[in-house]
């Protein structure tokens, strides 16, 4: 059972760190192009307070428990989600110049994006139990609703953006 809490907080640190990566990302293309400023604002406010209720996950509480269930086996197809492009390149990288071009492009980055986390999130539900998992429940509800945000501004009409 050590080891698997040592996962699952090694997992919950991960989490941490991709909300924080993605409220970079969108502050950052927010402020490269105004087509999509307002939107991704509120998108990066949303990955910042994400990113303190995982935080709160990592505090010591009797008020979560972990899966027995799970077992360490998982951690290698977790790590694969993990190492995927647009996960790997949040966590590697402070800036983003090269993603922020056209309106599409940043779309199509932050869908993957959004989606990466997702299958990272679901991971993660999978392993927590108690007060923790109404939590991860709720983010993974709430980056949903990004993505449904962020399809909405496909249907927008951004021609030769």
């Amino acid at each position: 059972m050590s080891s698997l809490k040592y996962a699952l907080r090694e997992l919950i640190e991960i989490a941490v760190q991709i909300e924080n990566g993605g409220e970079r990302f969108y502050r950052y293309a927010a402020g490269k192009n105004e087509k999509v400023r307002d939107i991704f604002q509120i998108l990066a406010d949303d990955e910042k307070k994400h990113a303190v209720l995982f935080q709160s996950l990592l505090v010591p509480s009797p008020d979560y428990e972990y899966s027995g269930i799970d077992n360490i086996e998982s951690i290698p197809y977790i790590r694969a989600i993990v190492d995927s492009t647009v996960l790997r390149y949040l966590l590697d990288r402070k800036e983003y110049p090269e993603k922020v071009g056209s309106v599409t492009d940043v779309l199509d980055f932050a869908l993957g994006l959004e989606k990466e986390s997702l299958l990272f999130y679901y991971q993660l539900v999978e392993r927590i139990q108690g007060k923790g998992r109404p939590a991860v429940d709720r983010i993974i509800g709430e980056e949903k609703k990004h993505i449904e945000k962020i399809l909405q501004l496909y249907g927008s009409s951004f021609p030769g953006s």
